[in-house]
């Protein structure tokens, strides 16, 4: 019985013995896939395109509220209170009165006087005005990077309230028919340096850009890309992330 034992404890640490082997070198195997140089990349998961030709425009949020130009403050005399309050609201302000005082923060040297505004209503509408006056804020350090705007038009005399909220944009700076990418194209590293990767003959080589304006999922390409270049337009960061710094075969 004690020999019969002493088999079975045996077998049971060969057995042992042979499956820790086998899970070691499972292991040591694929902690050397997820640190290697590189892994093969499923070819599926990338596509390539071409830069085209689109139209980009830099805007400028605000935000403000809707207020009378012929407002008037009644403030009580030090000491004294205000004896009559029989004047009505319709007596002071006017449909025809209304403008949005605003405040945004433009990139510097803009001008902002006679800009087109659009303006989202609380309502749910999108109406325009334009910008009759700018007046620039100074911070505590004497740098300007917040401006209150005056925004009048038709549409807010007609369709606004006095004390109604609004937001929207100002276009300030419109490119015409530059050369534009795929958001999905551009990859960012751990310096925030833009790049894209290339396709090239034997694989994809990792090619940094200038970026400029973005707009609906599209970057434009300021410099670093030619027209008609092939670019990975789908799946860069899967290349990204397998560390092609060189120009690598897809098995």
């Amino acid at each position: 019985m004690r020999r019969y034992a002493t088999g079975i404890v045996t077998i049971a640490a060969i057995v042992l013995l042979i499956a820790g082997t086998i899970w070691f070198s499972r292991s040591r195997s694929g902690f050397e896939s997820n640190t290697g140089r590189a892994v093969p990349v499923d070819i599926t998961l990338v596509k390539t395109g071409h830069p085209e030709r689109r139209n980009f425009t830099l805007c400028c949020r605000w935000f403000g509220r809707v207020e009378s130009k012929r407002a008037v403050t009644v403030n009580a005399p030090a000491g004294g209170q205000i004896a009559s309050t029989e004047a009505q609201d319709g007596a002071i302000t006017k449909k025809a009165d209304l403008r949005i005082i605003a405040s945004l923060s433009p990139p510097a040297d803009i001008p902002l006087h006679g800009k087109m505004a659009t303006i989202n209503t609380a309502a749910g509408e999108t109406l325009t005005g334009t910008i009759v006056k700018a007046l620039p804020q100074p911070t505590i350090t004497g740098m300007t990077f917040i401006w209150i705007v005056w925004i009048e038009g038709d549409t807010i005399n007609r369709k606004m309230q006095a004390g109604e909220t609004a937001s929207g944009e100002i276009p300030l700076h419109i490119r015409r028919d530059v050369l534009a990418l795929p958001a999905e194209a551009i990859v960012r590293d751990e310096q925030e340096q833009p790049f894209v990767f290339l396709n090239v003959t034997g694989g994809y080589r990792k090619q940094p850009v200038k970026t400029g304006f973005t707009s609906e999922g599209w970057f434009e390409v300021v410099s670093g890309v030619a027209e008609g270049t092939e670019v990975v337009v789908q799946g860069a960061y899967e290349l990204f992330h397998r560390d092609f710094s060189k120009v690598k075969v897809a098995d």
